[in-house]
């Protein structure tokens, strides 16, 4: 009996040491923060005008808000690469209107400001600027 209880407890560590060492041994392919994660808030301008403030996450998700004056307040979710580039579409907005905005730009890896174009489907467009808070 006392052979059998040994054994098993042999089969239990060798069973745990091969699961350390193979699945828990190192990561191999780490998550790394995104570089531009923050607070950001800026402006737009061209057909229309208005402000807009924002938030990067570590994993690069950049939720925004932004201040219409034909519109209201409009939300906007999109993501920020590991290198800056910006892409972001509103999910709805102000009032109801259905009105959607497109932003494509970049961020400065040295300044962390950024800037790019915006469209809509209003048939809308013109330029935004902003910087991390």
């Amino acid at each position: 009996m006392r052979v059998v209880k040994l054994f098993l407890n042999f089969l239990v560590l060798t069973s745990v040491l091969f699961l350390i060492t193979s699945c828990g041994g190192g990561d191999t392919n780490p998550v790394i923060p995104n570089p531009f994660s923050g607070s950001y808030e800026g402006t737009y301008t061209g057909t229309e005008s208005g402000t807009w403030t924002g938030t990067v996450t570590t994993s690069g998700v950049f939720n925004v808000t932004i201040w219409s004056p034909s519109l209201g307040q409009c939300t906007g979710v999109g993501t920020v690469t590991q290198t800056g580039g910006v892409s972001l579409q509103t999910s709805g907005a102000g009032g109801g209107s259905g009105v959607t905005f497109n932003w494509t730009g970049s961020i400065d890896t040295s300044t962390h400001n950024c800037s790019g174009s915006w469209t809509s489907s209003a048939g809308y467009s013109g330029t935004w600027t902003g910087h991390e808070t």
